[in-house]
């Protein structure tokens, strides 16, 4: 199961930013649904500022 999530941050004037994070789990399970981005997760950033390495991102499930 692969999901693709991006999010679009635009904080005073800074350039977009893209996640991308792909979960790989029990393929065996499923081997039709080898890429299922019909269902794209949402993920909940922080950002003090800007792009600073200190953003703290959460996926949810």
């Amino acid at each position: 199961m692969i999901h693709e999530a991006r999010i679009d941050v635009d904080e005073e004037g800074t350039t977009a930013v893209a996640f991308t994070m792909v979960v790989t789990t029990e393929t065996s399970s499923h081997p039709d649904r080898s890429a299922d981005s019909s269902s794209p997760i949402t993920p909940s950033c922080s950002s003090s500022a800007t792009t600073s390495p200190g953003r703290s991102c959460s996926w949810g499930g």
